[in-house]
């Protein structure tokens, strides 16, 4: 699949469940791309938290948009 270039993997929760309040709640989730699509970028070493990928500055604002870069 690689050699193809077939490969493309999406990565992310439905929604986020703060260890705090223990229940999901309203807000934006982490995801992965592997490969990185065009128009978002690589931030490898990062870790895979809500914090981290605020701190990449990189948002989505709809799901639908993941599932675009996705399936293109």
């Amino acid at each position: 699949m690689r050699e193809k270039g077939d490969l493309k993997i999406l990565l992310l929760p439905d929604h986020p469940t703060p260890v705090a309040i223990r229940t999901p709640c309203a807000g934006t989730v982490p995801f992965v791309f592997y490969p990185a699509p065009p128009g978002l970028s690589a931030t490898p070493g990062k870790r895979y938290t809500e914090a981290d990928a605020r701190d990449t500055g990189q948002f989505v604002p709809a799901g639908t948009r993941l599932i675009e870069y996705l399936l293109a």
